[in-house]
């Protein structure tokens, strides 16, 4: 192959069509194709350096994705934690308060049965408990109305209506035919009966 030197001692001789100058030509032509190819190659990144590029961005990414993941869920516990702890402290504090509210009716319902008039259990007609229920959720002591609701005639409503002020859960009558009802719900209604079983009445 001709040197560079010997390649600027090239003439052009477009009329010379003998064996010498087209072999020069062809020499020439293979010479500039071989060194574009060789350039070619010298300059073409290489495969491996790709790949271990898209391997470390990957890598990257995966490694990002990971921590977002461990941050949520670090946050959703932290969450779930505050949840929890908030609720169970509603809960005691609700425990407290029904506690303090229960305690207080356990009080006042042994204030009554201690100021009420001595009736034995046993003499209570057997619709007693239902009339109690019925003054105590209605807050009225009315005659007709447990007339209505027990079904039962004037003079049994009257001697349940005794039994129940016996029972301290009603007060004697007051401007005329009205009775205070000292039991204000069927929770503390419940706790009467309770307590009263303890006193053996």
């Amino acid at each position: 192959m001709p040197t560079q030197g010997q390649r600027q001692n090239y003439l052009w001789r477009p009329n010379d069509n003998s064996a010498t100058t087209r072999l020069r030509y062809d020499l020439e032509a293979e010479h500039w194709v071989r060194s574009v190819k060789s350039a070619e190659i010298k300059y073409k990144p290489s495969n491996l350096a790709a790949d271990l590029a898209a391997i470390g961005l990957f890598v990257g990414l995966v490694c990002n994705l990971i921590s977002i993941v461990l941050i949520l869920l670090i946050d959703f516990f932290k969450f779930i934690y505050k949840v929890v702890v908030n609720k169970k402290k509603k809960r005691e504090k609700r425990i407290a308060e029904v506690l303090k509210t229960d305690n207080f009716k356990n009080n006042r319902i042994e204030q009554i049965i201690a100021d009420r008039p001595k009736t034995f259990h046993s003499q209570r007609s057997n619709l007693f408990k239902k009339a109690a229920t019925i003054v105590v959720v209605k807050q009225v002591v009315s005659i007709s109305n447990l007339m209505y609701e027990l079904g039962v005639d004037f003079e049994k409503v009257s001697q349940i209506i005794d039994e129940l002020y016996d029972a301290g859960i009603i007060s004697d009558p007051i401007k005329g035919a009205v009775r205070n009802v000292f039991i204000k719900d069927k929770k503390s209604l419940d706790l009467f009966f309770q307590v009263e079983k303890s006193y053996h009445v």
